[in-house]
């Protein structure tokens, strides 16, 4: 008997087994990253960076998660190479959210972004300098990231930068 085989699982899993893989299998395949959310206050204002995709649309500065990384190293290292960042980034994300990459052969996959939040000290030249790193306002970010995106992806920024923007108010 095979042990990875379907009728294996249907065996221990009854009718069910099949449910079971699929979901399983949908797990397995989307991808994890970590983000930056990489902020500072400007005369009051919260203003945060956003950066540019090879599909030059706005996002936050993200990678995908190594198995011998802590994913806040990897949002603190892509905030240094796409934005050129250097700050104090919060151990634990703030927030997870649902982003939808799209790959260069037009395929594409949704991915779970963990997001952590970066306080700037210093800002140097970005090692990726295609990124376009750019200062917004809130409000302005959250239209940047919106444009051109699905509803569903649309609210998820949206998600983020309340729960970001509540957070870093309280520190002001």
């Amino acid at each position: 008997m095979n042990i990875l085989g379907n009728e294996y699982i249907n065996f221990l899993f009854g009718g069910c087994g099949m449910v079971f893989i699929s979901i399983l299998r949908e797990q397995l395949s989307k991808k994890k990253q970590s983000a930056a959310f990489v902020y500072k206050i400007e005369n009051e204002d919260i203003k945060v960076l956003l950066v540019k995709t090879s599909g030059r649309r706005w996002t936050f500065p993200k990678g995908k998660n190594k198995k011998n990384k802590k994913n806040y190293e990897v949002a603190c290292k892509n905030a240094l190479e796409e934005g050129g960042i250097k700050g104090n980034i919060q151990y634990k994300p703030f927030c997870t959210y649902k982003h939808y990459k799209q790959e260069l052969k037009n395929t594409g996959m949704e991915c779970s972004v963990k997001i952590f939040l970066l306080e700037m000290i210093e800002q140097i030249s970005p090692i990726e300098n295609f990124r376009d790193p750019t200062w917004f306002k809130l409000e302005d970010a959250l239209e940047a990231l919106q444009e051109g995106r699905h509803p569903l992806y649309k609210r998820e920024y949206e998600k983020v930068i309340k729960k970001a923007n509540k957070i870093i108010k309280k520190k002001i």
